[in-house]
């Protein structure tokens, strides 16, 4: 009798409607496409690169023992392919892989809200890409390196700073399909205006249910960051 009253308070009540809730969203999420649907809100196309004098790669993270993060790693072999195929057509551009990794996602949250310093990696993803490029047999004379920013609007600054000091003019930008939206936008407010080059658009090809998942997770921290973006002023 206990049990059956325990089974007819409120808070059982409330829980169990919550949970048969949660139950239907994650079935939705996972067998349809709903989480590609939103994610090609964030896709851009990519435009003819012709010329360009730097290539400019987002970091997208690394392990701590300094292995390439999926993103990072994808952004990195498209870059290089760019790089090569220009070399191919007698063009020359140099490779600058942007990013210092900090130790937590609280770090680099803090970081972009708070403009305050986060624990970082002794390794970091512009370091970490250019060891693996190197390795790859590309030169270090046609690779540059920057490990002191933290997030995309930073990246973005010190590749400015450097094509001004430099005397650049023309710019590749790489980053993963659905990071490219708000790339541009900063790029855009910064007055970088690079062409676009983003890693081929997978999003599509994403079916099963725990990719749906992980699919809809980054789509909305990307939503998230550009709502964070626009009231910081960075684009």
């Amino acid at each position: 009798m206990k049990f059956i009253r325990e089974r007819k308070d409120p808070i059982y009540k409330v829980a169990s409607v919550l949970s048969l809730v949660f139950v239907i969203i994650v079935i939705f999420i996972s067998y349809t496409p709903i989480a590609n649907v939103f994610a090609r809100t964030l896709i851009l196309d990519k435009e003819e690169i012709n010329n360009t004098e730097l290539i400019v790669v987002l970091g997208g993270g690394v392990y701590p023992d300094s292995s390439l993060g999926s993103a990072t790693r994808e952004r990195l072999v498209h870059a290089l392919v760019l790089q090569r195929s220009m070399e191919a057509k007698g063009e020359g551009p140099k490779v600058i892989f942007l990013g210092a990794t900090v130790k937590s996602s609280i770090d680099k949250v803090g970081r972009t809200i708070k403009e305050v310093e986060g624990k970082r990696s002794d390794i970091g993803e512009g370091s970490a890409m250019r060891d693996v490029a190197v390795g790859l047999g590309f030169s270090l004379e046609s690779i540059v390196v920057d490990d002191s920013s933290i997030n995309t609007y930073e990246n973005l600054i010190d590749a400015f700073e450097y094509m001004k000091k430099n005397k650049l003019s023309s710019c590749a930008l790489v980053t993963s399909p659905i990071h490219m939206y708000r790339a541009k936008k900063v790029s855009n407010k910064i007055g970088l205006n690079c062409k676009l080059a983003p890693v081929a658009d997978y999003t599509k090809y994403v079916k099963t249910p725990l990719g749906r998942m992980v699919l809809l997770r980054n789509v909305f921290y990307e939503y998230a960051a550009l709502a964070l973006y626009r009231v910081k002023g960075y684009i």
